[in-house]
């Protein structure tokens, strides 16, 4: 049951991180074609200290900005609880594994789009939300132990 909404949540995902200009508070930015940088034709900026990959963020009060990551943290909590129930028996540290993964790609892709700015930071503000999702997973698992019935 669970297999279908973890992969529909990671097209969800990139679907969003595909979009340029994504303003959270603006619904009519939730749609609109793919566009992408022109110039950026390779990873180097993966190993270039001072691409932007690296740099943290100067709007960090304004309300979209909050939002934004809020829903980073939602969106990787809910992904994390798909992926542990639809792969019972799934350790955190494997769980981990693939949610970094799928994060830092996240990230890498949207460097490519236009509007858009993947961070390393963003992977972090990511990981804040599997390990959310991890704790709401084992919560989970505690309170079915101790139903009587």
């Amino acid at each position: 049951m669970y297999k279908p909404l973890f992969f529909l949540m990671i097209l969800a995902i990139w679907f969003l991180s595909n979009t340029p200009n994504l303003m959270v508070l603006e619904p009519k930015t939730w749609i609109s074609e793919p566009m992408y940088e022109e110039g950026i034709r390779s990873l180097v900026f993966l190993i270039q200290q001072e691409s932007s990959f690296y740099h943290g963020y100067d709007n960090i009060w304004e309300l979209n900005f909050i939002v934004h990551k809020v829903s980073h943290v939602f969106c990787y909590a809910i992904l994390t609880i798909f992926l542990c129930k639809s792969f019972k028996g799934l350790s955190a540290h494997f769980a981990f594994f693939i949610i970094s993964g799928l994060a830092f790609s996240d990230e890498v892709h949207q460097y490519f789009v236009v509007g858009r700015s993947g961070r390393l930071a963003d992977v972090g503000i990511d990981l804040i939300g599997f390990t959310i999702g991890i704790f709401l997973v084992k919560a989970m698992k505690k309170g079915k132990q101790r139903r009587p019935f």
